[in-house]
């Protein structure tokens, strides 16, 4: 699990949140978004591209999408590389 100390806060259900945590993705996860987006490329549309970064995130941190739209996009970007990172890592 990776703790991520946010640089603004974010609201979740009327709490304001500074640190989340992303969890280490299960192979249900992988599975999960990609029925999720099945046909869809990021490269496409950066609006798909971005959905698809917050569903993810999202799914991975146990937040809310809106939560994660909320973000600033400095603590977004770290936290989707890192999501990207972990769900590649068992790839060759």
């Amino acid at each position: 699990m990776q703790r991520f100390d946010l640089n603004s806060t974010i609201d979740r259900n009327g709490v304001q949140i500074r640190t989340v945590f992303l969890r280490e993705p299960k192979a249900k996860d992988r599975k999960a978004l990609a029925r999720a987006f099945a046909g869809i490329q990021p490269a496409d549309d950066a609006a798909q591209g971005r959905d698809m970064a917050v569903t993810m995130v999202a799914r991975l941190c146990d937040l809310p999408p809106a939560a994660v739209r909320s973000m600033a996009i400095g603590d977004f970007r770290r936290i989707t590389e890192a999501a990207i990172a972990a769900l590649n890592a068992g790839r060759p």
